[in-house]
């Protein structure tokens, strides 16, 4: 995800989907964001990067079969 790196202002992500996606370490930076959906991305495992994230207020891992502990 380097591509994110410069959008430090986005406030909400819908990531929904992406079956490749193994850890959310990109997104470390961006520090608006309020809102992250990240339904059915069936290899998620790692979203220890989300806890320094104090905007996000809405997260959605419906369907995260990999993941074991938030």
């Amino acid at each position: 995800m380097d591509g994110l790196n410069g959008l430090a202002a986005l406030t909400n992500l819908d990531l929904s989907g992406c079956t490749a996606l193994a850890n959310v370490d990109g997104l470390k930076s961006i520090t608006a964001l309020k809102s992250l959906k990240l339904n059915h991305c069936d290899v998620l495992a790692d979203v220890d990067a989300l806890k320094g994230l104090a905007a996000l207020t809405s997260l959605d891992l419906n369907g995260c079969t990999a993941l074991w502990t938030v």
